[in-house]
């Protein structure tokens, strides 16, 4: 096969690497390959740190020994190089396995995730798990009247007290055994769908992972033991004689638990409803905001490695312009949300300890023209000006802030220079744009003139026939290049790639909220049942004296809106110390408004509302003879 021009040979096939993996490869290639495509003299060297280099230690090895060794090895080459620079490198070791959820510096590999979202969704499904129990447990001692003979007949036939816990624990835990296969066989069913979502590829071989099943088996027997042992002690508590004289209240001792569960479980949704809002405004606000730069219709050509890029892009551009519905090329050696090389500057002829790190792209003579980007001093790049290829700079404003000027006037026509490269003057300071994620601030940026390291080609284009145009330009590709395809995509998508980690942990959030909200309201309604058909008696006395259907209607649905009420009241506070602490994540976000909170509340009241209102209607409209015939 063909790589940059140079015939490799296929020499094996390996498994792809999981998803989780710390970067994704399509094939790899040996270094004596690379040196005699590209040559290794340019990149063997201590100051050039390209390359990723993994050890596999000795068992028993101390880590911290052999990273003491290596942590100054590149002053022990280029000391005296270092000390002129006026900074110093050091190496340090990283455990592989910890790459993917803890590693967040520059220039990773791939997209990381983060050890958080997995501690957040653990609690999450913790939480939901925690109001199913809820409603087992206020269920169960709600049914108690249903079984209150039952206990009283068991106790009078001799059944102890041990004897009947075991009972109810023993159902408790049965029941939720016959959860957990089906649970396993929604789990099979439903995987595909949660892979789609959180773009994971998960599978799970039960038999080949017998501990992740007797964990599995262990916990279902736990949650039925935690949750069946509040209503097992309740229900064997009835005395008999009290029971079989008929002077047992049915489910009137639990009344003030039943309704702190579900103070609790409606508290724990609020908390999920105002995640939700706060994480799908947060993706909406860095989706949408206005970077500093124009990222819309800009088609990108991918020309990396590449010899038209720097040879023969003077007539490429020309070429690509005179393709219909182009509106304007330009070419650069990066693009916003890519890899940017970085270097140290200093105002100073020579290195000296003051000096910076910047980012660096090369750009042409339109790219400020074409991205939209803001002359705040100074000019642009000018090809009338003949020394703007190799004798200039244009900085951001963070740029000239980090190098010690005021104001955006004062850097220009000043020296700047790169660590062993050259020393250029600033003719222009551009406004800062957000060339990274929302989630960082705008770091110090420099752009010059230098076509030999052009990668990319921006090229804007009209919306009224994209198509044509990408049929267009792909020719054009052809006759400059045709042992390679031709690879472009479009900024804006390529741009929000960066959040792929938001818009995941925001779909998942909304799934895990409508779950929790869905069972919260599952247990409500089957209280709501129960709590109805205990007043059934005091509604048919109110309406033959005179109560409307609407006033029993509020009376039911207020008793309940009321423990909502409190649950949302309670959840507010910690929604907002919650969302506080994750927004802090991001250098730019949106403020938490009060609406976000009334939002949450209304909408939890509304369901609420909504669940118990069936109950309440029925109840309304029942005939009251029915109910009081036995009065």
């Amino acid at each position: 096969m063909d790589v940059e021009g140079t015939e490799m040979t296929i020499t094996g096939i390996v498994e792809d690497l999981p998803t989780q993996s710390h970067f994704i490869f399509d094939m790899l290639g040996s270094f004596s390959a690379l040196e005699s495509t590209r040559g290794a003299s340019a990149d063997w060297n201590w100051w050039s740190l390209s390359y990723y280099t993994y050890f596999k230690l000795r068992p028993g090895t101390d880590v911290a020994q052999v990273e003491s060794q290596i942590r100054e090895m590149p002053s022990r080459y280029i000391g005296d190089e270092e000390s002129d620079a006026g900074y110093r490198q050091f190496l340090y070791l990283q455990p592989l396995a910890d790459i993917h959820l803890n590693s967040h510096y520059q220039f990773e590999l791939g997209n990381n995730s983060q050890k958080e979202y997995v501690w957040v969704f653990a609690a999450v499904a913790f939480f939901i798990l925690l109001i199913a129990c809820v409603n087992f447990m206020n269920l169960s001692t709600a049914r108690s009247a249903e079984r209150a003979k039952e206990v009283g007949m068991r106790k009078v036939a001799g059944a102890r007290l041990n004897q009947l816990v075991t009972q109810f624990l023993g159902e408790s835990v049965v029941i939720t055994l016959i959860a957990l296969v089906g649970s396993l066989v929604l789990i099979q069913i439903l995987l595909p769908f949660f892979n789609d979502l959180a773009f994971k590829s998960l599978s799970i071989n039960y038999l080949d992972r017998w501990p992740l099943l007797l964990t599995m088996i262990l916990g279902a027997v736990g949650v039925g033991l935690l949750t069946g042992l509040y209503p097992a002690f309740a229900l064997s508590s009835f005395k008999p004689v009290d029971v079989l004289k008929g002077k047992y209240s049915p489910g009137s001792g639990g009344s003030w638990t039943r309704q702190a569960l579900v103070v609790f479980q409606f508290g724990i949704s609020v908390v999920l409803i105002i995640a939700a809002v706060i994480a799908q405004r947060q993706l909406g606000y860095m989706r949408s905001a206005d970077m500093g730069f124009d990222k819309e219709q800009v088609l990108v050509i991918n020309g990396r490695n590449n010899s038209v890029f720097q040879n023969q892009f003077d007539s490429f551009k020309q070429s690509v312009s005179g393709v219909s519905g182009v509106e304007s090329v330009t070419m650069s050696s990066s693009i916003p949300g890519r890899y940017m090389d970085t270097n140290v500057a200093a105002r100073q002829s020579g290195m000296t300890k003051d000096g910076q790190t910047f980012y660096y792209i090369a750009v042409d003579y339109d790219f400020i023209d074409a991205y939209g980007l803001d002359i705040k001093s100074g000019r642009d790049f000018s090809l009338n000006m003949g020394s703007d290829d190799s004798l200039a700079f244009i900085l951001n404003e963070a740029a000239y802030k980090a190098l010690g000027w005021q104001n955006a006037e004062e850097p220009i026509g000043e020296e700047v220079t790169r660590q062993f490269s050259d020393t250029r003057n600033v003719i222009g300071v551009a406004g800062d744009f957000n060339y990274q994620s929302l989630q960082f601030t705008v770091e110090p940026l420099v752009l010059y003139i230098r076509p030999d390291l052009y990668s990319y080609a921006s090229v804007k284009v009209r919306t009224d026939d994209v198509q044509a145009t990408v049929a267009g330009l792909d020719q054009v590709w052809k006759s400059y290049s045709p042992e390679r395809p031709f690879e472009y995509f479009f900024l804006d998508d390529d741009f929000d790639g960066q959040y792929r980690s938001e818009i995941r942990i925001s779909s998942l959030l909304n799934v895990f909220t409508t779950v929790a909200i869905l069972i919260a309201c599952l247990g409500l309604f089957a209280l709501a049942s129960f709590v109805t058909e205990q007043r059934r008696k005091e509604i048919g006395v109110r309406k033959v004296l005179g109560a409307s259907t609407m006033e029993i209607v509020t009376m039911l649905s207020f008793s309940f809106a009321k423990l909502v009420l409190i649950a949302a009241f309670i959840a507010v506070p910690i929604a907002w110390y919650v969302a506080r602490n994750w927004l802090e994540m991001f250098a730019n976000r949106i403020s938490i408004g009060w609406e976000i909170f009334v939002i949450a509340i209304v909408l939890a009241m509304v369901i609420a509302i909504a669940t118990v209102s069936w109950q309440s209607v029925k109840a309304a409209l029942a005939n009251p003879a029915v109910s009081l015939r036995s009065e």
